[in-house]
């Protein structure tokens, strides 16, 4: 008799386990993740086009920069480009916003070395998981010496 109690306290404690164990793997992530998640994805896929963006920004900022040097400075920023994100900010059920920061050191030839940095404010929808909008904030643009 005691050796079927042990087995029924194995069989409930095994039970108890299991359910537990789904209970915290299954657990949904809450939308804030989900929208930190999907602006690190995005700039995953968009490096070349942040990078040519930047670049146009810094050819439109210096006239004595001209078209060909552009694309090797778009070039240089693809290979040294770095990201900031802010926290996901709520604008209404299952919408955030996260503005991401790309920045980068390059050096322009003939005038030197410098960083430059923009902002891109990413809208997310944490309901169908997608970046619906990316919007460059031209006016953070930013470009000094260094």
């Amino acid at each position: 008799m005691n050796h079927k109690r042990k087995i029924a306290q194995g069989t409930y404690i095994f039970l108890f386990i299991t359910i537990i164990s789904v209970f915290f793997c299954c657990t949904p992530e809450e939308p804030a993740e989900i929208a930190s998640t999907l602006a690190k994805e995005w700039t995953l896929k968009n490096v070349d086009s942040v990078s040519r963006s930047i670049a146009g920004l810094v050819a439109n900022s210096n006239p004595l920069i001209e078209t060909a040097i552009t694309m090797v400075i778009a070039k240089e920023i693809n290979q040294r480009i770095t990201w900031q994100y802010s926290q996901p900010e709520k604008l209404a059920e299952e919408r955030y916003r996260v503005v991401i920061t790309a920045s980068s050191k390059m050096e322009i030839p003939l005038l030197g070395s410098y960083k430059v940095s923009v902002n891109y404010n990413l809208e997310i929808d944490t309901r169908s998981r997608q970046v619906t909008s990316a919007n460059i904030d031209a006016g953070s643009f930013a470009m000094g010496r260094q």
